[in-house]
């Protein structure tokens, strides 16, 4: 989208490895770029469908198309990467010891999808944690269960200290 509105300069330097000079328009030509290529083509009606079944409140936003993304669908079309192989949407399986860790309100990848991926591997950990975005290894709690699942991957790393991280209470 920035590209074809004079931006390309600045992606085409951060793609070359030159300084950016604004890591926020090369930020979002990855974003369009994974969107365009990996979610836009795969959403269905049936999924927003589903979604609106599950959120009645939301139901008007999530049936219209051009609401919750508008300016990443016109963008798709002048951005232009083609579509990703469908298989890349099926469970990996795997034997290999993987953690994945969720953050409770991570608006990106659901906390959900995280556990789905978990569960199609034979060695999947999957932990949430509370009170948290998309960012979880901001805090020493996720950082620290990374460190010892990294040290140590065949063994289950102590969570405890999930269960005292604060929970957030919203107000009315």
């Amino acid at each position: 989208f920035f590209a074809a509105h004079g931006g390309l300069v600045p992606v085409v330097r951060a793609a070359v490895g030159a300084p950016a000079p604004s890591s926020a328009i090369f930020a979002y030509g990855k974003t369009l770029s994974t969107l365009c290529s990996d979610v836009i083509p795969f959403e269905s009606r049936d999924d927003r469908t589903d979604a609106a079944r599950a959120l009645p409140e939301f139901r008007g936003l999530i049936l219209d198309p051009d609401v919750l993304e508008p300016i990443n669908r016109q963008a798709c079309e002048v951005w232009d990467v083609p579509r990703a192989p469908a298989v890349q949407h099926h469970p990996v399986r795997s034997r290999i010891p993987t953690l994945i860790l969720s953050g409770e309100y991570d608006g990106v990848v659901s906390p959900d999808e995280g556990r789905r991926i978990a569960d199609s591997l034979r060695h999947g950990l999957f932990y949430q944690v509370p009170g948290v975005g998309h960012v979880v290894l901001g805090g020493t709690c996720a950082s620290g269960i990374a460190t010892q699942f990294l040290n140590s991957p065949e063994s289950v790393p102590n969570t405890g200290c999930l269960s005292a991280l604060p929970e957030i209470v919203f107000g009315h």
